[in-house]
């Protein structure tokens, strides 16, 4: 029996969504595809497309115990959303899903978390496209944020503990140690964490932003004293090496945003996107596009309202457009990923959600839905129609005993 879901403030396990229908008039261009794969209380915690056509994801129970009956599942596609295949990896029963880091097709590193104790946290790596898994390592630096430069290098960590390898994972180095208390770096899921060349810039629960800027083989604590000392930054992504943007999302006060032009030694306050200038709001995702200086996504909703919004800024923050707004979808984990301009990837479920789901906008962000909100959007929204065909979803087996149904019992 699964068990009872809970809300956490403060987790990063974030709430509520949207997608379905755009009752302002703007077209729709959040798409479902693995939207059958998985029952309730799962969420997609975390998702990376490497191309225009592939996208590793990974889910598990949204819950914040360990439960031996249930397992992380490794969600993939190879032509931009139309198949989607889905399985465990084996001897992982009671394993939650940290985070991914993927090369291309073949190649994907899975992190794995054991709450009940840090030395049994996994990393797996496959290098056939997810028909085999191999342990690489086993313990308290492991679970969290996995993140590769590149084939050879590349950086486990996990709250204050960190490994890096420069052979793809065959070996590690000794343990380091950040210098913070072990409990104080962020939950390594969706948008605690971002990494441009070989710069890496990790969130923490206190405040201050941890960054290596050598692959993840010295860290630097950066001081942020604007913060207040409940607050902290939690969405965080980079444009280059030196500007990027991060969010603090709600909790218990409103949301603030904040950029950087020097790699995030000093942060300068922006205005934030309309709806999340309240405090009933709540920031979902911060993301860069790629190849797009200046352009940042944002995902946030509204409980008050129950709607859920997408907005784009091509200035840094300066000036926002709102892309898409519609009906929240209770509480929900989210992970974003845009691999350009016209391909983005997003990843929910979790808490009251009916299920877990991968979305897709296929269209170019800066094209549609220059026109303001209507701020009087959003009374009388009633929940999207489900039921909705979906691609068909397959288990990693061998050709000839491939399973092509859709499977929602996990």
């Amino acid at each position: 029996m699964l068990p009872t879901p809970t809300r956490r403030p403060g987790a990063l396990l974030l709430f509520c969504l949207l997608f379905s229908g755009f009752p302002t008039g703007m077209q729709a261009q959040w798409t479902p595809q693995a939207d059958s794969i998985f029952g309730p209380y799962f969420a997609v915690q975390t998702l990376q497309a490497t191309d225009s056509n592939t996208v590793w994801a990974g889910a598990s129970t949204s819950s914040y115990t360990t439960v031996p009956t249930l397992r992380p599942w490794v969600i993939r596609t190879t032509d931009g959303g139309a198949n989607w295949e889905y399985d465990t990896i084996p001897g992982t029963a009671g394993y939650l899903i940290g985070s991914i880091a993927a090369l291309d097709a073949n190649t994907c590193w899975a992190s794995l978390i054991w709450f009940d104790d840090p030395n049994r946290h996994r990393l797996y790596r496959t290098t056939d496209g997810g028909l085999s898994w191999q342990l690489q390592l086993e313990d308290r630096s492991a679970g969290g944020i996995v993140h590769f430069f590149d084939p050879l290098n590349g950086v486990a960590l996990n709250r204050n503990y960190y490994r890096y390898t420069a052979d793809g994972g065959t070996t590690w180095s000794g343990e380091g140690a950040l210098g913070l208390p072990d409990s104080m770096l962020y939950l390594p899921l969706a948008g605690s964490y971002t990494a441009l060349g070989n710069t890496l810039w990790v969130t923490t629960v206190l405040q201050q932003l941890a960054r290596s800027t050598d692959k993840g083989q010295t860290w630097d604590l950066i001081d942020l004293p604007f913060l207040g000392n409940d607050d902290i930054l939690s969405m965080i992504s980079f444009a280059d090496g030196q500007n990027g943007m991060a969010a603090s999302p709600y909790y218990f006060y409103p949301p603030r945003f904040f950029t950087t032009a020097d790699g995030g030694l000093t942060w300068s306050q922006i205005t934030p996107p309309p709806p999340v200038a309240g405090e009933v709001a709540t920031v979902e995702a911060v993301e860069a596009i790629p190849g797009k200086p200046g352009w940042y996504v944002v995902q946030c909703s509204d409980f008050n309202l129950n709607i859920a919004q997408t907005w784009l800024s091509k200035d840094s923050g300066v000036t926002w457009s709102l892309k898409g707004q519609e009906p929240a979808l209770n509480y929900a984990g989210f992970a974003l990923h845009f691999e350009s301009e016209r391909h983005g990837w997003a990843g929910l479920g979790g808490f009251g959600a009916e299920q877990a789901c991968i979305y897709h906008w296929n269209t170019p962000i800066g094209l549609k839905g220059e026109n303001p909100p209507n701020i009087n959007y959003g009374a009388g929204i009633d929940r999207p129609a489900t039921g909705k065909p979906v691609p068909p979803a397959r288990r990693w087996l061998p050709a000839s005993k491939m399973n092509r149904g859709t499977n929602a019992s996990h």
